[in-house]
């Protein structure tokens, strides 16, 4: 790691790395799909903020795929749809 990286990280950038190779691969896992949900709920909330109607919708249960949100959007004067996987 560069003195920068620990300017910007305040010097535990390796204090998280070791925490991230401590933890159990289902615990990284649900971890990162809470990240994923942060990212996920700010999408819709961008396109809303910039004129578009739009809605994050799952399209199949959890079950058949983790992996199962749709962002569909909308001009709000417009009736076409637009749709993001």
């Amino acid at each position: 790691m560069t003195s920068r990286d620990e300017d910007v990280c305040g010097g535990d950038a390796k204090g998280v790395e070791e925490i991230l190779r401590n933890m159990k691969a289902a615990e990284r896992t649900l971890e990162g799909f809470m990240c994923k949900n942060v990212v996920d709920m700010g999408r819709p909330v961008w396109l809303k903020e910039h004129g578009l109607a739009a809605e994050l919708v799952k399209y199949v249960p959890s079950s058949v795929s983790p992996e199962n949100r749709l962002l569909v959007a909308s001009q709000t004067n417009l009736q076409s749809k637009l749709l993001f996987f």
